[in-house]
């Protein structure tokens, strides 16, 4: 059963707080070189935007559902893709999020995470091999 989702408030939300902590601390970490991704990137997506925006970033091929973070690692000559879409406690993923987490099943070398916060989104990066600590 796909989950139903309430619609975005305006301003910065628990989401919003958790985007920002996290992308500070893998700053600081690939500023210390302990980011072991040679590509991670956070994916505005999702932001809220004018309708127009919107529409024009949809004209151009952006897709709903793409997580909030991607990273990027070689593995044994092989890029594997970590996907992390981060919610808050209370958070629940649009129909969209769901499929894109269901059709990453279907590749072994994509792997999609749903942390709930900070620490776990920098656990599952060091059990992926991505940070150092």
């Amino acid at each position: 059963m796909k989950p139903t989702r309430k619609p975005r408030k305006l301003g910065i939300g628990a989401e919003d707080k958790i985007h920002i902590n996290f992308g500070q601390l893998i700053q600081r970490y690939k500023f210390y070189n302990k980011l072991k991704a040679p590509i991670a990137t956070y994916m505005p997506f999702g932001e809220q935007r004018s309708a127009k925006t919107g529409a024009l970033l949809k004209k151009k091929g952006t897709i709903k559902g793409v997580p909030d973070w991607l990273f990027i690692k070689n593995e044994e000559g092989s890029a594997e893709m970590i996907w992390l879409e981060f919610k808050a406690e209370k958070g629940v993923q649009s129909s969209e999020q769901f499929d894109f987490e269901r059709n990453c099943q279907h590749f072994k070398n994509m792997k999609y995470y749903l942390p709930r916060s900070v620490a776990e989104g920098i656990k599952i990066l060091e059990q992926e091999g991505i940070l150092l600590t």
